[in-house]
């Protein structure tokens, strides 16, 4: 199976991988998910939260990998398949900016929204990225004010907050974050400043009011400058506006923040993991585990055990 190592690691069907995404790699079309024993799903909890979103595990999975192969380890990986498409890396992965903050207008006059508050990563969940759609439209018949601004979450629940004016409008906040956003009173001419970079705590805010715009807010100090375009020229006549909120946090370093979680684990589950005897390569595995003095071999050691016995669980399914 091409990329096998990768594929039971990330354990993740084909058709749920993102192909436009830069940090795809190639899944058989085939696989299906592998169902772990609980000992195992404990392992794999520990590695990637309960409920990873596709960006946490993209990232976790590329930062294992990384480690292995950057040692005298990697041929461990070839064995099961020398067929790799993912190392050496040949490629720039998105994931640079330690935090980043996406807002895309999709619709209406070019609105400015300021934005405060921190977002960051749930290593218990896994949870990495989060979407949102914020729309700003008059009042209805059944709701009797001004203006309502509707925040639709990653759970499909949408939260409606109506005010009289957007002079006198309460911050929105944005669920699972500490982010409040506030819409601009008056939305951009032609004349105005459309591409603006400032700086709040450590995060770098750049704004473009262009319907298909991207405001991005990272704390990345040596990020790139970003493609500006010039806002559309239209008639500042408010009817409905809508953005796009797409945030990430980038998952801390495996070795600083999973290390401990791994050595609670108990010794019935490294028994599992392990073995009870001496049985290559798992001897090796548990040795680099327990006795390596550098955290990325150790780190290694534990990985590649994980994988090969997902392997034999996958072989054990496709015999």
């Amino acid at each position: 199976m091409i990329n096998q190592a990768r594929t039971l690691l990330l354990n993740m069907p084909a058709n749920k991988a993102w192909r436009d995404a830069s940090s795809y790699e190639y899944i058989t079309p085939t696989f299906t998910p592998l169902t772990l024993p609980y000992k195992l799903a404990a392992i794999r909890a520990a590695l990637f939260g309960t409920t990873p979103d596709n960006y946490f595990l993209n990232f976790r999975v590329r930062e294992l990998l990384r480690y292995i192969h950057e040692t005298e380890l990697a041929p461990y990986l070839y064995a099961l398949d020398p067929r790799v498409t993912y190392w050496p890396e040949y490629r720039n992965v998105d994931f640079s900016a330690p935090k980043q903050l996406k807002i895309t207008q999709t619709a209406g006059q070019p609105r400015r929204i300021s934005v405060v508050g921190q977002f960051d990563v749930s290593n218990g969940s896994g949870r990495a990225a989060r979407q949102y759609t914020v729309t700003l439209a008059p009042g209805t018949e059944t709701i009797f004010a001004a203006t309502v601004a509707e925040l639709n979450t990653p759970a499909a629940e949408t939260i409606t907050t109506p005010f009289d004016s957007l002079s006198t409008a309460p911050a929105l906040a944005v669920p699972q974050t500490s982010l409040k956003l506030r819409f601009s009173n008056t939305a951009l001419t032609a004349s105005a400043e459309c591409n603006i970079i400032t700086e709040f705590g450590d995060m770098l805010l750049v704004e473009d009011y262009d319907p298909t715009a991207a405001f991005v807010v990272e704390n990345d100090a040596d990020c790139a400058m970003l493609q500006q375009r010039r806002m559309a020229t239209v008639a500042p006549v408010f009817s409905l506006s809508r953005w796009l909120l797409d945030i990430r946090a980038r998952p801390p370093a495996a070795i600083t923040t999973i290390m401990p979680m791994l050595e609670m684990l108990g010794e019935t589950t490294f028994l599992e993991l392990f073995g009870v005897s001496s049985v290559e390569p798992y001897t090796t595995f548990k040795n680099l585990w327990r006795d390596h003095p550098l955290p990325a071999y150790k780190l290694s050691g534990f990985v590649l055990s994980f994988i090969y016995r997902c392997n034999e669980i996958y072989e054990k399914n496709n015999a």
